[in-house]
């Protein structure tokens, strides 16, 4: 393995603590699909989605919040 590949793998931050997560790592630590997931952020009052570029990610802390607040997805 090279010494890059290593290190990138000993500066990896779990996903706990992470500000924002992939559609795919939220659906992990959330238990929640994919699916759900994207249909949740096509709401424009969606406020635990960040777009960079194309890229979507979704804001750890505010989605723990909406779920904590939330009844039924």
């Amino acid at each position: 393995m090279s010494e890059g590949i290593r290190r990138r793998d000993s500066n990896t931050v779990p996903l706990w603590h992470r500000y924002a997560l992939t559609i795919n790592e939220a659906a992990q630590v959330f238990n929640i699909g994919e699916k759900q997931l994207r249909e949740m952020i096509r709401d424009p009052g969606c406020g635990f989605v960040l777009y960079i570029g194309r890229r979507i990610l979704i804001k750890r802390e505010s989605l723990e919040r909406y779920l904590e607040n939330s009844v039924y997805i």
